[in-house]
């Protein structure tokens, strides 16, 4: 096996179409990656903005609001947890390959909802470490905390900062933010809020956190970390637009071969079955087999919104040096946004 990382994402997209977009547009690069996402876009219910060929989105679908999200793309196996996926907690198994070995994480995007009546964590939250250390799995969390704490780079220390710190005391949780770089940025305050927690077995697989510069066009940033993983196999795919269809259809009538003309009840599953496999084959025979992934971006994304995009970081990079003021930057910034 030829080693390479999984690319780890974290996000708080604050429900925000553009910064949906900005997200969408950075995962089609990537071949290989797993996304934790709070408070993702929604529209009439369903959450948008992050249809990317090849990927999958995981959420609480009975939900009409869900806070909470997790995708991923490239070959990436999971499998979701119902029982510990809720508006404010998506969970999913992630199969990965260590020196040829496959290892299986829990994997999860949590939401710490500030105006919660109880201190944090959640109870789904609580309930899930705990079933990873009864299941002995190790655990990746991506939590936007809403809370306050020097331990993991905050300017000061709340009430809730207290509670998480006081319950991750008692759990095998690392917490893999290092430095004081923000998560969070305003125009009045820099705060950093959202953390990134893993098993101490996982943690020691955990390499380059950044908290990233790069506009996100949300009031939080991106987080970027990689786990050291095995490269997986690239699973074939056909393009049903380079099809030869007259083809596919002699191929389909050969293996018929008049098939299903008089047809009794105690043959329909089997028949079902032939037909299903001659359907397949037939495709499968008359077009190409791709195992390419692309990495040119979403595309709809174009060289005028690459400029814009640019043009934001420069001036949030120059509002943070104070080289200009945050009531122009601002001005400035929602320009830019209206033309894209």
């Amino acid at each position: 096996m030829v080693p390479v990382n999984l690319d780890v994402t974290e996000i708080n997209l604050q429900h925000c179409k553009e910064a949906s977009g900005v997200l969408n547009h950075l995962l089609c690069q990537k071949s290989l990656n797993l996304t934790l996402i709070q408070e993702p876009w929604i529209y009439r219910g369903t959450i948008r903005g992050l249809n990317i060929r090849g990927g999958n989105i995981f959420y609480d679908t009975t939900s009409n609001i869900p806070r909470t999200c997790i995708v991923t793309t490239g070959a990436v196996t999971t499998q979701r947890l119902v029982q510990f996926t809720s508006r404010d907690l998506t969970a999913v198994l992630v199969t990965h390959r260590v020196g040829g070995i496959a290892k299986t994480i829990v994997s999860t995007s949590a939401y710490l909802p500030y105006d919660s009546s109880d201190l944090p964590p959640s109870k789904k939250l609580a309930d899930l470490v705990e079933y990873c250390k009864e299941q002995e799995r190790p655990l990746l969390v991506g939590c936007d905390t809403n809370a306050h704490h020097i331990c993991w780079g905050s300017s000061n220390t709340n009430r809730r900062g207290e509670a998480l710190l006081e319950y991750l005391i008692t759990t095998d949780l690392d917490i893999l933010n290092t430095g004081k770089s923000p998560t969070f940025v305003v125009s009045n305050r820099q705060e950093v809020t959202d953390i990134s927690l893993a098993s101490n077995e996982l943690a020691q697989e955990i390499i380059n956190l950044k908290v990233t510069d790069e506009e996100s066009l949300s009031d939080h940033r991106h987080i970027h970390f990689s786990l050291q993983s095995d490269r997986p196999q690239i699973p074939a795919w056909h393009n049903s637009r380079t099809t030869c269809w007259d083809s596919f259809k002699e191929n389909l009538r050969s293996r018929m071969g008049g098939r299903m003309t008089s047809l009794r009840t105690v043959d329909v599953g089997r028949e079902v079955s032939v037909l299903q496999t001659s359907l397949v084959e037939s495709f499968t025979d008359n077009s190409k087999e791709r195992r390419k992934v692309s990495k040119r971006g979403a595309i709809w994304w174009h060289h005028e919104l690459e400029t814009l995009r640019k043009k934001c970081n420069r001036i949030s990079r120059r509002a943070r040096r104070n080289q200009l003021d945050w009531s122009t930057a601002k001005k400035d910034r929602r320009k830019s946004l209206e033309k894209m």
